[in-house]
């Protein structure tokens, strides 16, 4: 996320920081400790990227990021959500180092006036078997949000940018049907191959 009070920088100070910022994803990537990371498009500048991470505890993550300037710096903050795949996963091998292709990302947000505990027994399993047929368009990854942090209760990864098809999909969704999460598509870039095929 931006960073609450993000300091001034040249352009020669930005490339910088940048080349660092790539240096620390593929340091962490190597050490098997990063999945997969990309920016998202936001008209906000509120979400900067996304990064799913493989540590077993959150207290680890922080100083993974040390020799990040955008983060030591306040330019970005992290946001840390701990988060359970169901359906898919991510390509981390034989992944194109130059590569960058367009996909979509969906977080699904609880609506506020639905807020319960539990989903009832039925929609969740109604919810588990639509997942399968997510693979029609595009569907590569959806993990649950395992620990109540604000509204945010799964996100999901599909491959490329067909919005039509993808809103379509999720206008049935069983849980966003009934009224429980709203889902937002964000376009999301990542490496080229990562979501090139679903585990599941």
């Amino acid at each position: 996320m931006t960073g609450k009070n993000p300091p001034k920088a040249t352009t020669e100070e930005i490339q910088e920081y940048q080349r660092a910022h790539i240096e620390n994803f593929k340091r962490l990537f190597g050490l098997g400790k990063l999945s997969t990371a990309g920016p998202m498009s936001d008209p906000g500048k509120r979400r900067r990227g996304i990064l799913i991470l493989t540590p077993p505890k959150e207290i680890e993550i922080p100083p993974l990021f040390a020799t990040d300037p955008y983060v030591a710096k306040g330019f970005m903050e992290l946001e840390l959500y701990p988060i359970k795949v169901v359906f898919g996963g991510i390509n981390t091998t034989n992944i194109d180092p130059n590569g960058i292709e367009e996909n979509r990302i969906v977080l699904f947000n609880q609506v506020h006036e639905t807020k319960v505990a539990h989903l009832p027994e039925n929609l969740a399993r109604e919810h588990e078997a639509y997942l399968k047929s997510g693979k029609s368009v595009g569907l590569a990854f959806f993990a649950h949000v395992t620990e109540n942090k604000g509204n945010l209760r799964a996100i999901a990864l599909f491959r490329g940018k067909d919005d039509a098809a993808i809103r379509a999909w999720l206008d049935q969704e069983p849980v966003s049907k009934a009224g429980f999460v709203k889902a937002e598509v964000i376009p999301q870039w990542l490496g080229k191959g990562i979501l090139s095929e679903s585990k599941q």
